[in-house]
């Protein structure tokens, strides 16, 4: 079985609405002169016979076309002729080939030379030049200025073209309010693409600022949530440090409390033994107290005195305690007692 081939569909070029936004190349030129309807009416080209190199193009009438026309080298033009308007618009190309006489009209024979053999080359590429910028229903090999009026062209279109309807609708004035037309239609297209670039532009902004206020928002959403993060870590230490601490402060507490209550203890212990050594002291005082109202009243020394009052008066001596407590008798004839000194515990 034979295979069958795939046919490539081909891909459908896009439309050229002839704006300014993709570059103006020889070969969009003709294609924009040769449309019924173009925002280009006129170009003229450099002779050469491998590309299109286009030297002036516009939209307007002959006048512009004339002026591009150099008077000392050879040109190639083609221009739209549009007549009328409605179901009566016609439009007619025109092909010129310009060698002017002036290109050789100089004294120097070098130059002159030069230029006659650069005219007769120019002239050369005509067939190839007609082929790159054609078609056209009518041609003109002017050389002189007198040959390129809008006139002299006019006439020779309705001698070459078959006119339908009166020969009225086909004069300057017919192609004067038809290049009005033109432009004016071009004109509001123009400011209609303008604006519609405006618009996307104005979209395109507002869509760009959209996305950096949603990024800022984004980060600053991310910053927040990092903030939030640290505090609510900072918070829950914060919290394990405080429940620490609590602990701390109840165990220092309870230790605080039994050094209290064993302070209390001891500070009660102590005053129990001082009030035991108190009453033992007032209890040595008053029998001493005694003992000496005794002795008072009997007027007598007694031979042996209680050991407890002399361990309470810090004597040892019974001598040295009668001796101290005769000379502080108010009626005793003792003034002074030598005691000698010693240490407590020794002899």
């Amino acid at each position: 079985k034979k295979k069958k081939k795939k046919r490539r569909r081909k891909k459908r070029k896009k439309k050229d609405d002839w704006s300014d936004d993709r570059e103006w190349t020889g070969e969009r030129i003709v294609k924009c002169i040769h449309a019924q309807t173009s925002p280009m009416n006129w170009a003229v080209f450099k002779p050469s016979d491998t590309e299109i190199i286009p030297m002036a193009f516009g939209h307007g009438d002959l006048n512009d076309l004339r002026d591009a026309l150099k008077p000392d080298q050879v040109q190639y033009g083609i221009m739209r002729l549009t007549f009328g308007e409605g179901r009566f618009r016609r439009s007619h190309w025109v092909f010129v080939c310009w060698s002017p006489d002036s290109m050789t009209k100089v004294d120097s024979q070098k130059l002159k030379k030069k230029r006659m053999n650069s005219r007769m080359v120019n002239i050369g590429h005509k067939g190839y030049m007609q082929k790159l910028i054609g078609p056209y229903g009518v041609e003109v090999l002017a050389e002189d200025y007198e040959y390129v009026t809008l006139e002299d062209w006019i006439l020779r279109v309705r001698k070459t073209v078959v006119v339908d309807g009166d020969d009225e609708l086909m004069n300057a004035d017919a192609f004067q309010k038809a290049l009005e037309a033109e432009k004016s239609h071009f004109a509001e297209k123009k400011a209609k693409q303008d604006e519609e670039r405006r618009k996307k532009e104005e979209l395109e902004r507002k869509l760009r600022e959209a996305e950096e206020s949603s990024s800022e928002e984004e980060l600053y959403d991310k910053d927040e949530a990092a903030k939030n993060k640290k505090k609510r870590k900072r918070k829950k230490k914060k919290n394990v440090d405080g429940d620490d601490e609590e602990e701390g402060n109840d165990e220092e507490e309870q230790t605080e409390n039994k050094e209290e209550e064993e302070e209390t203890e001891d500070k009660t212990k102590n005053e129990q033994e001082e009030n035991k050594e108190d009453k033992k002291s007032a209890m040595n005082n008053l029998s001493v107290e005694t003992a000496e109202a005794q002795t008072m009243k009997t007027g007598k020394r007694k031979s042996s005195i209680n050991p407890e009052v002399l361990k309470a008066r810090d004597v040892s001596s019974q001598l040295c305690y009668e001796s101290i407590t005769l000379i502080k008798r108010p009626d005793t004839d003792l003034v002074w007692v030598l005691v000698e000194p010693r240490l407590k515990g020794r002899k």
